[in-house]
């Protein structure tokens, strides 16, 4: 978290973050007085009020209830913050909390008395490894329940205290300051708290758009009502229905009108302002008939004890509960779903809240969508509308990330290095005050100062431990939990001196943080389609076909606008139930798959700053190995690949054991390595399964061991379709990775990939094959009878808890109803969707390079692949040899000091069945040179020169002609 995190001086922070608020204070001796009441009061109930002259107390470390504790009876006895309260914090009704818990208070304003809620504005939650961490967890909980720009924090640490301030973008963090030793601390801790109580809502990170409902207002009763079940509502399993249905689902324009708010105002007796109190609902609108699962997940966002708010996009009103969606954390883009009710139409819709990255150039979510749409990209959201926040209070405008103004290149801000820290304040003002000097000295005339008057009487003397003498009180001990922070910033090393090509910025010297900042700004936007998490799926067919609308929907957007996705992910694919009508006038239920979150997407001419935008577990191998590459369509569709793996490991019964998926999950998808130079490379499983396979090819595999999908009472394994579908789909992407490894010298030199593999890896630059191989595995019926039926599971996860339990019966028939629900209308329609994705000409990489002549020199180009050799008659024909060559490289990788990986001939073929090894015949003449363009070996492209390639080619004349005790195996 480091990168993104900012640390300053208090003086700097109040200034620029607290705006000075408290500056007037240095002159008001009221507040002087009132520092020096509050800074003896918390010595009292910290215990550090000498007994008699010359004398301390040697009291324990407190603990985080005694500090808490504290800090309540402080604050009930004087006010720390004006206008608000401390009150106490949560008790354990089964005893104590232990140091293991990290304990939460707030500071409420007044009015907010009556609707105190100890369990609400006081938690105790277990700590994190640091106290940063412990604060981003309080950060997280006001971020979580409510609708905020940034969080104020106080990290109290025994007699230290910090500031901090959260936003999306990262956290704003001072030295730490002591506010017990001197009063000078006790002041800088009170004008903190002081600014704070003279903030505005906007100021003080509320956002001021989220008006949030009451009970008795008419919004809320209304969402109540919605949550009910409608005797209309429809099953959204995909089946045909045997009984009528509601017009809303039929007829478009009665969906339109139907169940909003009449022109005739006293058609209704809903208020326009849905925040205004309702106390009865005698001729409401109608209930809008949706699919069960809508109405089931509006009715579980509405908890007892989460706040329900009005949010504003674009003018228009929705109602929201808890989302159904949240991003874990406080630093990242804060994505937020909800199933919201727009209150104008009275209807059901997603609404999406989060921070877009915002720079020159980059464009609105919205703004992608309905550029999709216009264009009639099929299986992508449907915008309703969208636009950025804005503060409708206070002096702010736009609610943009305020961290991010000292990012070092591009903000606008920067830490002052020359502000000293407080403690260096402090010194340089000279002697303590005369209350600090008899306190120090242990006088029994403590009481009897000017300063303390009217606490006289408050004042309990503490029974001490022990006693010793000194000049000095004892300091308390450092909590081990502390954040490991400097107490200031250290200054950078010196910069290398500047050159004319690389001029020394004023900059430079603060790149030492925030360098991850982001500019992030707050925007909403609202679609149509409330969908289906895509792990939801009820066979693998279905699987293999939602992914294959994926497909599409990707394709179409590059075809028609140019754009790429760049965050293909298992969240960002999903499920659209809706109502089709077959080609006999029935309806029913359709599942097809949807692509959504296109806020990473760009286009060709894209100039981005920041490659590596996407999900870490998702990305294709070649991004992983290379970070500093954009994404490209094969990274893409790759993604798609891995998201199947995911989906299937999930919900697909297979030899991997309960206890394993883990481990698998964390080995090909999560893991996090660092390659030789310290950078981030691929997940081990993913490397050896798809990059460097073993001998036995590319396939999915585990610690050497493949991994096999069956039914799920294993009747059916190695012949399951998914097992034939992911091996095609790992040959394909394969190709890839073995020509990069031919071209960078990393493969044996022996073996050059096949024709078939450019083929391969040009195919990849288009749509057209994965889509054309999804579909011809889900679409075709004679593809789909190869299906099982009933071949999922609910959740491979909870199998670890149930491992003694027998596995479901397992059934082979597949019913006429699961082959043709819509398959007709579904064949014709991928049919022209795979006309248009299918690339015009064949790419120029498909054949591969030419093979150099004897001298090295480039081959001359041939008219027919299959033209005859002018020499072919005057020498013996060329042999061939019959064992193909293994390649010794990927072997290498594949062993391990706890494997053996045996040579044999058959696996040497298995191996090696995409690539070929011409050798010379007994004359010794080399192959002609279209037998040569055959193998395409491109000579040229590996770099050597002549005299290495006829060297190695005598070498092995040479070889082969010298007795060898392997001749005769």
């Amino acid at each position: 978290m480091g990168d993104t995190t900012v640390l300053m001086t208090l003086r700097q922070f109040q200034q620029e973050q607290l705006l000075d608020l408290a500056s007037h204070c240095d002159h008001n001796h009221q507040f002087l007085d009132h520092v020096r009441s509050v800074w003896w009061t918390l010595q009292n109930e910290f215990g550090n009020v000498p007994h008699q002259p010359y004398e301390k107390s040697l009291v324990k470390e407190p603990s985080a209830r005694e500090v808490a504790d504290a800090w309540t009876r402080a604050d009930s006895k004087i006010r720390v913050c004006p206008g608000h309260f401390l009150p106490e914090c949560a008790r354990n009704p089964k005893g104590e909390y232990g140091e293991e818990y990290k304990l939460y208070g707030t500071l409420i304003h007044e009015g907010d008395r009556d609707e105190l809620n100890r369990g609400y504005y006081t938690r105790a939650v277990k700590r994190a490894r640091t106290a940063v961490g412990d604060a981003e967890s309080a950060a997280q909980l006001l971020f979580s329940y409510q609708q905020r720009t940034a969080a104020f924090l106080l990290l109290v640490n025994i007699d230290e205290f910090r500031v901090m301030r959260w936003d999306r973008s990262g956290v704003i963090i001072t030295e730490p300051v002591n506010y017990l030793r001197t009063i000078e601390g006790t002041r800088a801790l009170l004008e903190v708290t002081y600014a704070f109580s003279k903030f505005s809502r906007a100021r003080l990170g509320m956002d001021t758009t989220a008006v949030r409902l009451m009970e008795a207002s008419c919004g809320w009763k209304r969402m109540d009502l919605l949550a009910q079940p409608s005797p209309d509502d429809l099953s959204y399993a995909e089946a045909l229905f045997d009984r009528s249905i509601h017009e809303v689902f039929i007829d478009a324009n009665v969906a339109a009108t139907y169940g909003s708010f009449s022109p005739d105002a006293n058609d209704t007796d809903l208020h326009y302002d849905p925040t205004h109190s309702c106390h009865n609902h005698v001729s409401s609108p109608p209930v809008i008939p949706v699919l069960e699962y809508i109405r089931n997940k509006f009715r579980e966002s509405l908890v007892s004890g989460f706040p329900r708010y009005r949010l504003t996009v674009d003018g228009h009103d929705y109602l929201v509960g808890r989302p159904f969606f949240t991003k874990s954390g406080v630093v990242n883009r804060g994505t937020r779903g909800y199933i919201a009710l727009e209150w104008e139409t009275q209807r059901l819709v997603f609404l999406k809240d989060s921070w877009r990255v915002c720079k020159q150039g980059a464009e609105h979510e919205g703004a992608i969508l309905s550029k999709l749409n216009e264009h009639g990209v099929q299986n992508i959201p449907t915008v309703v509308r969208y636009g950025d926040v804005c503060h409708v209070q206070g002096d702010l405008l736009e609610q943009m990330t305020e961290t991010s103004d000292y990012h070092p290149v591009s903000g606008g801000k920067h830490v002052d290095l020359n502000l000293a820290p407080f403690a260096d304040d402090v010194e340089k003002k000279g002697a303590l005050e005369d209350v600090e000097q008899w306190f120090n000295a242990g006088t029994e005339q403590i009481l009897k100062h000017p300063a303390l008057e009217g606490l006289r009487d408050t004042v309990q003397l503490p029974l001490f431990y022990g006693h010793d003498s000194g000049p000095c009180p004892h300091a308390p001990k450092k909590a081990a939990s502390m954040p490991d922070l400097p107490a200031f910033l250290l200054r950078p090393k010196p910069l290398a001196t500047a050159t004319a090509q690389h001029p020394r910025s004023s900059r430079d010297s603060q790149a030492a943080q925030g360098k991850d900042l982001l500019h992030l700004m707050h925007t909403r936007l609202v679609v149509k389609e409330i969908c289906l998490p895509f792990t939801e799926f009820t066979s693998t067919r279905q699987l293999v076909h939602l992914i294959f609308d994926c497909v599409i929907a990707h394709g179409l957007a590059y075809k028609r606008c140019q754009y790429i996705h760049c965050d293909i992910s298992e969240g960002n694919l999903l499920i659209y139930p809706h109502i089709r009508r077959t080609d006999k006038g029935v309806y029913g239920v359709s599942w097809r798959g949807m692509l959504s979150d296109w806020e990473c997407a760009k286009t060709k001419t894209t100039t981005s700053d920041r490659l590596l935008w996407g999900t870490w577990d998702f990305m294709s191998a070649y991004r992983l190995l290379n970070l500093n590459e954009p994404a490209t369509i094969p990274d893409e569709l790759e993604s798609f690949v891995h998201v199947l793996i995911y989906c299937a490991v999930f919900r697909v019964q297979s030899n991997i054991h309960p206890h394993c998926i883990k481990y698998f999950l964390e080995y090909y998808f999560s893991e996090h390595l660092r390659g030789p130079s310290g950078n981030l490379t691929c997940p081990r499983a993913k490397l050896s399964s798809l990059v460097c396979p073993g001998y036995l090819g590319p396939r999915l595999t585990m610690s050497g061991v493949a991994i096999i999908f069956s039914t799920p009472g294993r009747q059916l394994a190695d012949q399951h379709t998914l097992n034939q579908l992911i091996q095609n789909l790992f040959n394909l992407f394969h190709s890839r990775y073995a020509i990069d490894a031919w071209e960078r010298k990393e493969s044996d030199r022996r073996t050059q990939p096949s024709q078939a593999k450019y083929a391969k890896r040009a195919s990849l630059e288009h749509h057209f094959r994965l889509a054309n191989t999804l579909h011809h595995y889900s679409g075709l019926p004679k593809h789909v009878r190869a299906w099982p039926v009933g071949d999922v599971v609910p959740n491979r996860k909870d199998e670890e808890l149930h491992t003694d339990e027998p596995s479901p019966a397992y059934d082979e028939e597949v019913t006429p109803q699961e082959l043709g629900l819509f398959q007709l209308e579904d064949d014709q329609e991928a049919q022209k969707l795979l006309a248009e994705l299918k690339p015009d000409s064949p790419p120029a990489e498909a054949v591969a390079p030419q093979t150099g002549n004897r001298n090295g020199e480039p081959a001359e180009p041939q008219n027919a692949p299959n033209a005859p050799d002018p020499d072919a008659s005057s020498r013996p024909a060329k042999r061939r040899r019959l064992d193909p060559v293994v390649d010794e490289a990927a072997l290498l990788r594949a062993e391990s000091s706890t494997q053996r990986v045996t040579r044999s001939r058959s696996a040497a073929q298995a191996v090696a069945a995409d690539f070929t090894r011409v050798t010379r015949s007994k004359t010794g003449k080399l192959p002609s040179q279209v037998a040569a363009a055959a193998s395409a070996v491109p000579s040229a492209s590996r770099g050597s020169d002549a005299r290495t390639t006829t060297s190695r080619r005598r070498g092995g004349a040479a070889s082969r002609n010298a007795p060898s005790k392997s001749r005769g195996r």
